[in-house]
């Protein structure tokens, strides 16, 4: 049997199209181009962008940097550059810079004490560690996110030397990869993002028998790093030199990379396996405080709302009827009053670009948690790319619908809500 001369190219074309399905299909990312005026969560207060931490000081403050730094000199030439006393006394000095808001002479300071201590200590010391900390947090205000990137393997690296890891930091590490992923740091994201999954993996498994409130902050974090997967697209590599007349369909994808594959093959069971992690967790038997248990529900259902799944409006239902008998009334009203829009973790958040603008939308919501009539204003026609950014952006959005003292799903009308709109194609 002869092969079609077109067969080869047909195979292309359907490759094509089934490896931009996916996204065709996907929900919006809230947050990452548009988020209401004074959204915020935990995942987003890391990093904010440079000079929100720094105040206004006095000639007081300045008269103690100057003293400071005599004594410093002081003490360094009767003892030496690498003297351990310096480690504090400079440490001393970074804080008073920073408050001064003279962030490199601050990182300066920092620096300078961390090197004291590892040439006293050692390189991967404990006694680093709270200086390493400044230092990302003054490299995180000047908004030097590349070297912001690179502190925080080597201060990962060092608190994995420590004979117990601090949970609080290894979860703001895995936030920051997070970060990094939504700022595109890297040419290849996918193996920061293989890199991510991996790494939270593994500290989930070695957590479960932990407390189940540390179990669960391991487990959320790893729900938000299957948002971005489920976000994440193949490179769809277009070889164009088939001849065909048609430009819009001269194109055959050429072969994935590894990871690429791998990625890929995540990403079809990554539904299944957040909603899997999520049901392990709530059927834990020492699961009893009511608050934790009702957000890891919370989670379940969210995510598979957002992933448009039919199990959703049943898990919501269930949930608002188990918090009704629980008489936890104010979950009820903070979770289900309104429509909220998803994901409501902040995963897709990125810190705000120079351009943008506040649009003001009008819309309803259906019980099914999905956006009608919308309408977007801008306050002035230069703006007006952003109100039908919006507009377009709202209408592929799924929303936690409202639900009513009957414990069902209700439409929602006359909404008004402001939102920061940094994109406008």
């Amino acid at each position: 049997m002869t092969a079609h001369p077109f067969l080869p190219w047909l195979c292309g074309i359907i490759l094509a199209l089934s490896m931009g399905c996916a996204s065709l299909q996907a929900a919006t990312r809230y947050g990452e181009d548009f988020v209401r005026l004074g959204g915020d969560w935990p995942e987003t207060r890391a990093w904010r962008a440079p000079g929100e931490r720094v105040r206004e000081v006095g000639p007081q403050h300045r008269e103690q940097l100057r003293e400071l730094e005599a004594r410093l000199q002081a003490s360094e030439q009767a003892a030496g550059p690498y003297a351990p006393a310096l480690a504090e006394a400079l440490s001393d000095l970074g804080r008073l810079y920073r408050e001064a808001g003279e962030l490199d002479q601050s990182l300066r300071a920092y620096r300078r004490a961390l090197h004291v201590v590892r040439i006293n200590q050692g390189l991967y010391s404990e006694g680093q560690l709270p200086l390493l900390r400044q230092v990302l947090e003054v490299q995180g205000l000047r908004g030097d996110w590349q070297a912001l990137d690179e502190r925080y393997d080597y201060y990962f690296r060092a608190l994995s030397a420590q004979a117990g890891e601090d949970l609080e930091a290894v979860l703001e590490y895995l936030r920051w990869q997070r970060q990094a992923l939504r700022l595109g740091f890297d040419k290849r994201e996918d193996q920061r993002l293989l890199r991510l999954l991996g790494l939270n993996a593994e500290l989930l498994q070695a957590s479960a028998a932990l407390e189940a409130s540390a179990h669960w902050a391991l487990l959320e974090s790893q729900l938000h790093n299957l948002y971005l997967l489920q976000a994440w697209q193949a490179p769809v590599v277009m070889q164009r030199d088939t001849g065909l007349r048609s430009a819009a369909l001269a194109g055959v994808p050429m072969e994935l990379s590894a990871r690429e594959q791998r990625l890929i093959n995540l990403q079809r069971s990554a539904v299944s396996e957040g909603v899997g992690l999520l049901e392990q967790f709530l059927a834990r038997p020492d699961l009893e405080d009511v608050e934790l248990r009702a957000r890891a529900y919370l989670a379940l259902a969210d995510w598979e709302q957002w992933n448009g799944r039919r199990d959703a409006l049943e898990r919501y239902a269930a949930l608002v009827a188990w918090l009704d008998r629980q008489q936890r009334g104010d979950l009820r009203q903070a979770w289900f009053a309104e429509p909220v829009e998803l994901p409501d973790n902040g995963v897709f958040w990125r810190p705000g670009d120079a351009e943008g603008a506040a649009v003001l939308a009008d819309y309803s919501v259906s019980p099914e948690g999905r956006a009608r009539g919308v309408d977007t204003r801008a306050g002035d026609e230069a703006a007006r790319g952003y109100a039908i950014h919006l507009y377009r952006q709202l209408l592929s959005t799924r929303f936690r619908p409202a639900f009513g003292d009957a414990g069902a799903p209700q439409m929602v009308e006359g909404l008004e809500r402001r939102y920061r709109v940094s994109a406008r194609r």
